[in-house]
């Protein structure tokens, strides 16, 4: 009976002091790897820093590369050539009004010639030009001239009329923002219609030149003057009683115009 408590005494004190052993292995097994721990705890502190430092980096790259394409996107657009713009007409009609205050008439007949200068002649001018660079356009410019008459011809001596066909090949060029500068050369075919009974029409080639001067009224609709003058080289059948002879007449006229027109 009373040997049980001493046992359990003993027991106890072999428990605490196999505790404490097992204590003191503990630490001196820390003491011998502490070296190894240290450095594997350096190891792994260093490899959280770089860890960092590689998404910090990525995070500034994508960071520096989105500001970048927003900053050239933002350029891109305000650039004046990258921006759509609707397209600048290509074609445009016009009409004008011409007076024809200088003329002549050269008339030939077998070995035979006769130049007498013109009345004053009046016009109408219609144009259809289509632009092929901002510069240059291509077009026709048909012409009706009225009172084609010698200025020294008897008041009751009928007039001729002039129909021009012609083609024209315009350079134009902006010297403001609505003033443009324009000259042209326009070849052709001239027709003279006779108003004089026995004299047939004639007709033959014809070329002319203008240079004007247009200004925008608005974005479409514009005026414009010109100077210019032409040469037509015609020839026609004359008849006489029961003789017919044919006649070269050369017709030259400085004309002034002034006249509208729409762009589109």
């Amino acid at each position: 009976m009373n040997a049980t408590p001493q046992l359990n005494t003993r027991l106890l004190e072999i428990a605490y002091q196999m505790r404490i052993r097992r204590t003191r292995e503990a630490v001196d097994s820390l003491r011998a790897d502490g070296p190894a721990l240290a450095e594997a705890s350096e190891q792994m502190r260093l490899a959280r820093i770089l860890r960092k430092g590689t998404v910090m980096k990525t995070r500034m790259i994508l960071a520096l590369t989105t500001l970048g394409t927003l900053a050239a996107s933002s350029a891109f657009a305000q650039e004046p050539g990258s921006a759509p713009t609707a397209a600048s007409p290509k074609m445009r009609v016009a009409a004008q009004v011409e007076m024809l205050p200088v003329g002549s008439g050269k008339a030939t007949i077998d070995d035979t010639s006769m130049t007498q200068d013109a009345a004053i002649a009046y016009g109408v001018t219609g144009t259809f030009d289509y632009a092929l660079t901002p510069y240059l356009s291509i077009g026709v410019a048909p012409r009706l001239i009225l009172n084609v008459i010698s200025d020294d011809a008897d008041n009751d001596e009928s007039a001729d009329k002039e129909l021009d066909l012609r083609a024209r090949v315009l350079g134009h060029y902006a010297v403001a923002p609505k003033l443009e500068l324009y000259a042209a050369l326009m070849p052709g075919y001239a027709i003279v219609l006779s108003g004089t009974d026995g004299v047939d029409n004639s007709s033959g080639f014809a070329i002319g030149g203008a240079a004007g001067v247009t200004y925008d009224v608005s974005p479409r609709l514009f005026v414009g003057g010109e100077v210019g003058y032409q040469r037509a080289f015609t020839s026609n059948d004359i008849t006489v009683g029961n003789q017919t002879v044919s006649a070269d007449l050369s017709l030259s006229y400085m004309h002034v115009g002034l006249g509208a027109g729409t762009r589109f």
